[in-house]
């Protein structure tokens, strides 16, 4: 389970990268609606060059590290930590886990075959930023996306995507989400919300703050004091 749970999480990286500039970023978003909450969490992402960070607001962090290839898990109430390389995630061991990447790798390619981008005529102002309407249908499940192109460099993504598409094609399963990428390209902005309506479940997402500034590296590092774990596959 804990395998299936690391690829959700790529999977929802790889399909948000238009996201992304080509400077360092720093977001925050305050989401709703997110099983196992009773309000509003305050989730915040760091992006550069060589790595990504994303707090929860729970305690908990996941960094992806793009000069290692390697996602870290960390615990910060527990000071501990858990790492896997993309190359390792995934790899079967045993008949059983040969038969669930075979699955897990069925589903992404219908998920994304199955992904369609329609842009509607729709606008609004939302924090300050002016933004478009677009929905995104995946297996039935449709995902409201509202874009602006008021964010600086944003174009740029380009240069994230062919980088990106490299490391995860070391691995027989996230090589799939290359597909995604290009399709995500025709979402012609920055998204500010998202409302995903899935399984009887609304989960907003609202970027609140946007700050184009330096990011020291250290954030992409294992914090002195950390123990290291060893979870379940």
């Amino acid at each position: 389970m804990k395998q299936f749970y690391r690829i959700a999480i790529l999977l929802t990286v790889a399909l948000s990268m238009t996201s992304l500039v080509s400077a360092d970023f720093y977001y925050e978003t305050e989401i709703t609606g997110q099983p196992g909450t009773t309000g509003p969490t305050l989730a915040k992402n760091y992006i550069s060059e060589n790595g990504m960070r994303m707090e929860t607001g729970d305690g908990t962090a996941m960094i992806i590290d793009f000069k290692k290839e390697m996602m870290i898990n960390l615990d910060t109430k527990k000071k501990q930590y858990s790492e896997v390389k993309f190359e390792e995630m995934m790899q079967p061991m045993e008949n059983d886990d040969a038969k669930m990447l075979e699955q897990m790798t069925k589903m992404v390619d219908q998920m994304l075959a199955s992904m369609q981008v329609t842009p509607i005529d729709e606008t609004k102002e939302i924090n300050g930023w002016n933004c478009k309407k677009y929905n995104v249908t995946i297996m039935g499940s449709t995902m409201e996306y509202w874009v602006t192109k008021d964010i600086k460099n944003y174009r740029e993504l380009e240069q994230y995507i062919e980088k990106y598409k490299k490391v995860f094609e070391k691995n027989p399963l996230l090589k799939n989400i290359s597909t995604g990428f290009e399709m995500q390209k025709k979402i012609d902005g920055f998204p500010i919300r998202t409302i995903n309506k899935m399984m009887g479940m609304e989960i907003i997402s609202t970027v609140t703050k946007i700050e184009d500034k330096k990011i020291d590296e250290s954030i992409y590092s294992v914090p002195e004091g950390f123990t290291k774990t060893v979870e379940a596959k």
